[in-house]
């Protein structure tokens, strides 16, 4: 089975290069399809639609594959790739500001996502791109952090209803993002679906110290990180979206500690988070595009476990990485979050506060030029309530 049949030399050499490290055959294949690229245009515009645009820049160079491009092109790849280290310079002097307030007072504080990946994996060198900055913290201390980082001049994006104040530790995953210098922060309480907060927990107490020249941050343990980094992954592509980034991530992480993350014990804990499938597509994928080594006891898993769908699902976003259809509709989206909601006050909490929103957020939701004209809309919110005993 040929996995890169119907894959454009652009979309070929854009996988090749979402890694750290190259052989030689490896870089005269970079040099093949450069050779075969017919659309330089498409290349860089999916480089940068796939959030990898600096990798991309910097692996051309480091292969001497940018020598075979125009230089116009170079230039601009050039560019983006010192827009990404100066964004991410920004970003680690706010979470330097923000991890000193939360030491004064002894809240400990983990990095994820982009962060933690760019100081572990990618060496702090604006190779891994970042938008916002994304933080764990212990649930019954998040609603304090929230307070410190309002105190000192960060600002939280609207509530959609003063009913959610009551129950923000509780739905959802993060609490509403607070923004400072144009620099988005989520707190994140709890990570993964489901009552079982173990996953969660063992991202906090298995954190490692990481020695940083701003001072000392503390990053996920591997194999739970890795299973986060496969879920929010997922979360994206079922809604429609999907980015080389992400996936580089995944296999960095594994190019990285290898037999020490893929083992039986990582789908143990996926399963237990409702993760198995999931971990299985995206094990299957980085096998087949990226050459991971699988242990044969762990190929029969994920053969097994892998949706039918997963290759064309992954061609699908290669070609175009946003815009695609929502594979689960809203009403599924809003049972789920109201369903791993505790307790039945706050789940009522919730539902009032969707179906009675404060006038702002109607005003801002509907187009309304007044409170009034707001006013109108709010019969329009009883719809949510077939959501609620609607079958999808």
């Amino acid at each position: 089975m040929n996995m890169f049949a119907d894959i454009l030399p652009e979309e070929q050499l854009l996988i090749s290069l979402c890694r750290l490290s190259f052989s030689e055959k490896q870089k005269k294949n970079i040099h093949i399809l450069v050779k075969k690229i017919t659309d330089i245009d498409k290349f860089v515009y999916l480089a940068n639609e796939h959030g990898i645009i600096a990798l991309v820049y910097d692996n051309l160079k480091e292969t001497g594959a940018g020598d075979l491009l125009p230089e116009e092109k170079m230039v601009f790849l050039a560019n983006s790739r010192m827009k990404s280290l100066g964004r991410n310079t920004f970003l680690y002097n706010i979470i330097v500001e923000v991890l000193q307030l939360f030491k004064q007072v002894k809240i400990k504080t983990v990095l994820l996502k982009g962060m933690a990946l760019d100081l572990s994996i990618y060496g702090n060198k604006g190779l891994r791109q970042m938008n916002d900055i994304d933080i764990l913290v212990p649930r019954e201390r998040c609603m304090e952090a929230r307070r410190i980082l309002l105190d000192n001049g960060f600002r939280s994006i609207p509530i959609k209803s003063p009913l959610y104040n009551l129950i923000l530790p509780y739905y959802g995953k993060h609490l509403p993002e607070l923004v400072k210098g144009g620099v988005s922060v989520e707190i994140h309480h709890k990570l993964f679906a489901g009552p079982d907060h173990s996953l969660t927990e063992k991202m906090i107490t298995g954190s490692t110290e990481f020695s940083f020249n701003k001072g000392n941050l503390f990053i996920p343990p591997v194999r739970e990180f890795f299973l986060y980094l496969v879920k929010h992954l997922d979360k994206h592509e079922k809604q429609g979206e999907s980015q080389l980034r992400l996936y580089t991530d995944l296999f960095c992480m594994v190019e990285k500690y290898g037999e020490e993350l893929l083992d039986t014990e990582l789908f143990s804990e996926a399963e237990a988070a409702g993760l198995e499938e999931k971990l299985a597509a995206k094990l299957f994928l980085l096998k087949h595009y990226w050459g991971i080594f699988i242990h044969p006891a762990l190929e029969t898993i994920i053969n097994e476990k892998t949706p039918n769908n997963t290759t064309q699902l992954f061609k699908t976003f290669l070609s175009q990485p946003k815009g695609n259809p929502i594979q689960y509709s809203r009403a599924y989206n809003y049972r789920q979050t109201i369903n791993q909601i505790k307790g039945l006050h706050r789940k009522i909490i919730f539902i009032l506060g969707d179906l009675f929103p404060s006038l702002r957020f109607m005003k801002e939701r509907y187009g309304a030029r007044s409170k009034l004209a707001a006013l109108l809309y709010y019969p329009h919110r009883f719809g949510k309530l077939i959501y609620l005993v609607r079958i999808t």
